[in-house]
């Protein structure tokens, strides 16, 4: 499956869906969509539930987001990341340094919040 990332604006947040093979020939490509979407004023989504291949050069993307973003984890949020990319990120340790919500934590959310 060939990269992709598309920009979603949902109620003032920005989400990139992002699908397909994260590695050395699309790197920067990610990064430059990363980098136009980020925003000091919110937090920044990354859908990565289709993503099919993730390596080294996916993962220093995401670190030099983080790094970008202050180190905040709530301020970089993966949305059900596939398993390369939670295998990757889980190995390495960067799990522990971003928010990773699964589509259905946002759902139990919206539960809770309308009751």
């Amino acid at each position: 499956m060939p990269f992709d990332v598309r920009t979603v604006y949902l109620d003032g947040s920005v989400e990139l869906a992002v699908s397909g093979e994260i590695d050395l020939s699309v790197a920067e490509q990610f990064w430059n969509a990363i980098e136009h979407a980020m925003s000091p004023d919110r937090p920044l989504v990354l859908d990565m539930q289709r993503v099919t291949f993730f390596d080294s050069t996916g993962l220093a993307v995401l670190v030099r987001t983080l790094n970008k973003l202050n180190r905040d984890p709530a301020k970089l949020i993966l949305r059900s990341p596939s398993s390369i990319v939670m295998l990757v990120l889980s190995v390495t340790g960067v799990d522990q340094r971003m928010t990773i919500q699964d589509r259905g934590d946002d759902m139990e959310a919206t539960k809770h919040a309308l009751r």
